[in-house]
């Protein structure tokens, strides 16, 4: 078909309305499938990319069959690949490569794939995905491939700083959970993401990147000190991250928590270090974002018997069984005090530990409901931590696996029905963000320009803030209003849509 229409003058734009358009239209409806079941960020991504390819096979295939005119035909059964490849094949098989289709494939996927509010959260759960540590099923070329296909969906974007906004935290809770340095595939990402968007763009992204690696090498330094100095041996492994306050997205944490002896001790010492080592800074322990790995012994028989409740399982025979417990800091607080006294009530655990109310509720919800129960509550009844009589350890408590992941409680990502609140902070945060970045774009423009037709400040403002968002025309013109009201610029008298800059 293209061939035919391209021997005729005209013929190809003739092409471009109907298929355009039928593009649009299954983008569309495929987007709002993907808004109902968006759960898995990646198996969205990557069921609408097979949907893409099987699109382009059967347009190939139909068109060879039969031809018909502009006129009669029904828009073709054609779609765009999610990734290049995808795209590639259908520029070459079905339209020789021809830039006129290239462009239009490119703006009708730009218009469907920002219909989906959570476009830009969907891509960082992808890419949260594919470089969280650990991830043993894909190579490292097979990443590389899939972060270089991810930044042409990121070109896509039209709201790039609520993309930011999602993969700082991602990226936060990547190289805090990570047990080793950063991998060359963070970095890469890291540089892929300035070089489309600018340093600015990425500034606190690296500083984060930088914090980890400046902090591994603290601490061979601490440890180093403590072999050679005559202080007593630490009888803990202590690895302390060092966060510079402004980079990272979490709240700095103001509670007090009575962290173990041996722990106490250890810090102090690295603080003691570390404010030597860098005259005029301040340490405050972030107790929320921590984790330990806990040696345990438990003797009891282990409750294997699904059928019986764990609570009620036997525990007669004495049968050693030793697990490393990977837990929070909060949780590790919590399991400590049982070295102590053999059981402990809510109020105890509340006074003893100093952990805020809120967190510990959490923290004994997980470590005494659901398959990992390290904690016994006495009593009958529904669970409530307040009302429970007593909390014992587990000697009953089995698992196949000798590290033992203790569930955090803690969701790592961000669904409206959970997080509500927090995120209409973030919205809110962000809309007063872009006004600000709105108002400093203008006023940088109209000082180098001094003068400017209205359209022309619009065309110049959405040029120098294409790599953030794209700003509305309610938002630019509250902006202006407001400008024109601090005597940062005046409209002329002789047109009123002609803006001039107030030195």
């Amino acid at each position: 078909m293209f061939k035919t229409f391209n021997r005729v003058n005209e013929g190809v734009p003739i092409m471009l309305a109907p298929i355009s358009q039928y593009l649009r239209q299954q983008g569309a409806s495929l987007m709002a499938e993907g808004s109902v079941n968006s759960k898995n960020a990646v198996q969205l991504i990557q069921v609408s990319d097979s949907r893409y390819a099987t699109h382009v096979d059967r347009y190939a295939n139909a068109n060879r069959r039969k031809i018909r005119t502009a006129k009669t035909a029904k828009p073709a059964n054609v779609s765009v690949g999610l990734e290049k490849g995808s795209n590639d094949l259908f520029l070459e098989k079905s339209f020789k490569k021809d830039q006129r289709f290239r462009r239009m494939i490119a703006a009708d996927f730009e218009y469907f794939f920002n219909l989906n509010k959570r476009a830009p959260e969907l891509l960082s759960l992808f890419i949260d995905e594919q470089l969280k540590n650990g991830n043993k099923n894909l190579t490292e070329q097979q990443i590389n491939t899939t972060l270089a296909q991810s930044m042409t969906l990121f070109r896509y974007l039209h709201e790039k700083d609520v993309f930011e906004r999602f993969y700082k935290h991602h990226l936060a809770r990547r190289l805090l959970a990570s047990r080793t340095t950063p991998d060359e595939s963070e970095k890469a990402m890291l540089s892929k993401l300035r070089h489309e968007c600018g340093y600015s763009y990425t500034s606190k992204l690296e500083g984060m990147y930088r914090d980890i690696l400046v902090s591994a090498t603290f601490n061979d330094k601490f440890r180093d000190f403590c072999f050679q100095s005559d202080i007593p041996p630490l009888s803990i492994d202590l690895s302390v991250q060092v966060l510079t306050t402004g980079f990272w997205p979490m709240p700095p944490a103001t509670a007090n928590v009575h962290l173990p002896n041996d722990i106490q001790k250890g810090f102090l010492e690295f603080r003691k270090l570390y404010l030597d080592t860098h005259n005029g800074r301040q340490l405050s322990l972030q107790n929320n974002l921590g984790t330990a790995e806990m040696s345990a012994e438990f003797y009891g028989a282990p409750a294997i018997n699904e059928k019986a409740p764990i609570e009620t399982s036997p525990a007669t025979a004495k049968m050693v069984r030793r697990h490393i417990l990977q837990v929070t800091t909060y949780q590790m607080c919590v399991l400590m005090l049982f070295n102590q006294q053999p059981e402990w009530s809510y109020q105890d655990i509340l006074t003893a530990s100093a952990i805020p109310e809120k967190d510990l509720k959490r923290t004994i919800a997980t470590l005494s409901t659901g398959k990992i129960r390290i904690l016994l509550k006495l009593g009958g009844g529904k669970f409530t931590a307040e009302n429970a009589t007593c909390f014992i350890i587990n000697d009953s408590f089995y698992s196949p696996l000798y590290k033992v992941k203790v569930n955090s409680g803690v969701k790592l990502d961000f669904k409206e029905e959970q997080q509500d609140e927090e995120m209409r902070e973030a919205k809110d945060k962000l809309e007063s963000d872009r006004r600000h970045e709105v108002d400093a774009a203008i006023i940088r423009i109209m000082k180098g320009r001094q003068q400017l037709d209205h359209s022309e400040l619009v065309a110049e403002l959405n040029v120098q803030l294409r790599h953030r968002f794209t700003p509305t025309m309610d938002m630019v013109k509250k902006s202006i209003e407001g400008l024109i009201a601090k005597d940062y610029l005046s409209r002329t008298d002789e047109n009123r849509s002609i803006y001039r800059y107030v030195a």
